[in-house]
């Protein structure tokens, strides 16, 4: 048992090591980083392997350590539509964390991928026992989206200017 205990610790204080590669995770203290380890686990995944399809149970989320994923949309004519590529140090699949039935897209890997891992099941249990970090760790996801989403306007914006000023639109 206490063997047991030492390697949780290890990969607990390993794991909240890891946190702090991911820009998600800088305003958290150690010990909240510490805190929300303790729900993590590791995968690896493998050039082009399916980590979950569109329409798929959103079973968990995703945190990239290194490597990159591609988040794609399957159209009516189940034509693809890449959404964006993620890339080490941001996450994927957040909707896990919420009573969401499936997922709205699918995420495949781009390069070989290292990822922390949070199941809907282990946030449930962080939200019980340590409301206060699964609360900051929801924070930190949220300022991440708004930021994802003041890039795409931004992106959308020079685009727009580009198109004016070629006068492709008017």
């Amino acid at each position: 048992m206490i063997k047991f205990f030492a390697n949780f610790v290890r990969l607990q204080h390993h794991h909240g090591d890891a946190l702090q590669g991911i820009d998600l995770f800088a305003g958290l203290t150690d010990q909240a980083r510490n805190a929300i380890a303790a729900y993590l686990h590791q995968r690896s995944f493998a050039p082009q392997e399916m980590i979950y399809r569109q329409d798929a149970p959103s079973g968990a989320c995703y945190f990239i350590l290194q490597g990159s994923v591609e988040l794609y949309r399957r159209g009516p004519e189940q034509q693809e539509e890449r959404l964006r590529i993620v890339k080490s140090g941001q996450s994927f699949g957040v909707d896990a964390l919420f009573p969401v039935h499936s997922r709205s897209h699918g995420a495949r890997v781009f390069e070989s991928c290292q990822c922390l891992t949070l199941t809907s099941a282990d946030f449930a249990a962080l939200k019980q026992n340590d409301p206060i970090n699964a609360t900051e760790l929801l924070l930190c996801l949220l300022d991440e989206q708004l930021s994802v989403a003041d890039r795409c306007c931004d992106e959308y914006l020079s685009l727009t200017r580009q198109l004016i000023h070629a006068n492709i639109i008017v």
